[in-house]
């Protein structure tokens, strides 16, 4: 961990932003909250620290984008949620390595 993946929480942290602000209820709004979670689903399978601890996750996404599930407004919530929480954890956990390799 380090500042490779700072970066990329970054990243995800604004289109975690950006999905926040769709709505699937608003029909105009779906392929763009599809789009959404196919490129925060191809940016957490390439970040090894992300692919590990957000499997569950992961399958839900794919299943999305493989048309085996509809995506409800409470549900992508969530998913949000889940995903903001554990990039905080990460975060949090670069930091610390970040600032141990500085002593």
């Amino acid at each position: 961990m380090g500042l490779r993946n700072q970066e990329s929480f970054r990243e995800l942290s604004r289109k975690l932003d950006q999905l926040e602000d769709l709505s699937v209820e608003t029909k105009e709004q779906i392929p763009k909250v599809h789009n959404l979670l196919a490129d925060i689903y191809g940016q957490i399978r390439t970040n090894p620290a992300l692919c590990a601890k957000t499997t569950d996750l992961q399958l839900h996404f794919k299943n999305l984008i493989d048309g085996r599930i509809t995506l409800a407004e409470t549900t992508k919530r969530q998913w949000c949620s889940e995903l903001r929480e554990t990039l905080k954890g990460l975060n949090y956990a670069s930091v610390r390595v970040i600032m141990e390799s500085k002593k």
